[in-house]
């Protein structure tokens, strides 16, 4: 190619050897790297207090313990918890505090519920969150704290493809 098309597609002479080197809008990001190191990293989000913290912890381990390939997104709506998991510093696993997720909207609706209703509230926002912010992501299981994993996730990723929706049942006072 002569230089000046070279030039005009984002390439240029770097030393004496020829070598050339592109500039390109995309950018690995530290998680595109490793998906990119691996067939296919597995998603999945959840929401964790200090009251939940053991069972957060163990569907960390259960993935652990079935696939090396994955990486969860656990959102921390209390102090206690945000301070343990950030301490621990897993592996496989991205710490978000409450406050990095919720909008406006979602602070108000907080004054409004109780714990637990907020942490099912702020699921739909939890998993935006995650895609709108992690481009290279493009599918997301959202799993309650107490999921515990007893085989590879992959037969679930495989089965529902881009978007699943799973109905929880609940008592009757709940679903009003």
């Amino acid at each position: 190619m002569r230089p000046k098309i070279l030039n005009r597609i984002g390439i240029t002479r770097s030393d004496e050897n020829g070598f050339s080197s592109a500039k390109t809008p995309y950018k690995f990001t530290p998680l595109k790297r490793i998906m990119n190191r691996r067939n296919e990293v597995y998603h999945f989000c959840t929401i964790v207090s200090e009251e939940y913290l053991v069972k957060g912890l163990a569907l960390y381990e259960s993935l652990k313990n079935q696939c090396d390939n994955f990486h969860l997104w656990i959102c921390c709506v209390d102090d206690p918890s945000y301070l343990i998991l950030s301490n621990m510093k897993l592996s496989n696993a991205s710490i978000l505090s409450v406050a990095e997720i919720e909008t406006l909207e979602y602070q108000q609706v907080k004054q409004t519920r109780t714990l637990k209703e907020y942490c099912w509230t702020l699921k739909p926002q939890l998993s935006l969150y995650v895609l709108d912010n992690f481009k290279e992501i493009d599918r997301l299981v959202y799993c309650d704290a107490d999921i515990y994993f007893f085989s590879h996730p992959k037969p679930l990723f495989d089965e529902w493809g881009e978007i699943f929706y799973i109905h929880v049942l609940a008592t009757g006072e709940l679903q009003n």
